[in-house]
């Protein structure tokens, strides 16, 4: 996989004040979307699970 260019995930989102609550809500959407468009209850699994360490870097509060 080639590496990202840019500003790394902590950088981009350092002054913005995410909070526990947000990342919560983005996960709710996107599992609210994946369902409708029929993702598989276990791909969808797979790529929460990717996001998931990015929470450390973007939950600023």
């Amino acid at each position: 996989m080639p590496q990202a260019q840019g500003r790394s995930m902590q950088d981009a989102h350092d002054d913005i004040g995410l909070q526990p609550a947000d990342m919560g809500a983005l996960v709710e959407h996107l599992q609210a979307a994946m369902d409708a468009e029929g993702v598989p209850f276990r791909t969808q699994n797979r790529f929460l699970a990717r996001l998931a360490p990015m929470r450390r870097d973007v939950v600023t509060r």
